[in-house]
């Protein structure tokens, strides 16, 4: 019999319809139906995008309860991009591509969360990126690792958070012009993109697009406005030019 996926996992085509049903009239929820999966003693649990996304701490996704995941995990199972009311009474909604290794959610116009799986030396990493911004305010971003039961990681023992320094080529440069330059930057927001292709996360430097047309020209010949990272199994490595 054919298999199918089911968002969290794979279903025949006859429990897939079952499941589908009960989910969409509220009598089962999504992370009620993955505890059902059968894992073996050793094997290593690897969670989806989308099972992390439903079992997100509160605290980190606020403005969307579990409720309204379900609802959305429910019409993305439809192939439809289900609008759900959010807490703040707006719309919030998937962007795709949605994979087994990574979404989106448009939470609010200028709110999007992102999930990465990533793979580890032991067990799989759950990566979050919480940017706001848009083109009126300078995009910033809040990373989170989660291991797969979601028991948050330690931000340092995964990267070190880009500063002004990492976006700025300033050798040759004198100790007072480069403590100069940085003093130029006083509030450096980034925004971290996570890609849909690869594991690699992309820090952009987005401060410089609301300072003066004085300050940006004096930056320019040093400013690296975007910087790579590398995600070697358990840490993510700033990728030197």
């Amino acid at each position: 019999m054919a298999e199918y996926k089911l968002g969290i996992f794979s279903r025949t085509r006859f429990t897939r319809l079952f499941i589908s049903l009960f989910v969409g009239l509220g009598f089962l929820s999504f992370e009620a139906v993955a505890s059902e999966v059968p894992v073996a003693k050793d094997t290593v649990f690897h969670p989806t995008a989308s099972l992390a996304f439903l079992k997100m701490p509160a605290t980190t996704l606020e403005l969307l309860a579990r409720p309204m995941r379900e609802d959305m995990l429910a019409y993305l199972e439809h192939d439809s991009i289900y609008q759900v009311p959010n807490a703040l009474e707006g719309l919030s909604y998937f962007n795709p591509p949605v994979t087994d290794d990574f979404l989106q959610v448009q939470v609010t116009p200028v709110t999007k969360f992102t999930i990465r799986m990533l793979p580890g030396k032991k067990t799989p990493v759950v990566a979050t990126a919480y940017t706001v911004g848009d083109s009126t305010q300078a995009r910033d971003t809040q990373l989170q690792f989660f291991t797969p039961d979601m028991k948050e990681i330690k931000l340092e023992k995964v990267i070190k958070i880009a500063s002004t320094k990492d976006f700025l080529d300033t050798k040759g440069l004198s100790r007072d012009d480069r403590d100069r330059l940085l003093f130029m930057i006083p509030f450096p927001t980034v925004e971290y993109i996570f890609s849909p292709d690869g594991t690699d996360l992309k820090a952009r430097l987005t401060a410089g697009e609301f300072l003066s047309k004085e300050v940006n020209e004096k930056i320019k010949p040093y400013l690296r406005r975007e910087r790579v990272y590398r995600w070697d199994g358990s840490h993510y490595k700033l990728v030197d030019d």
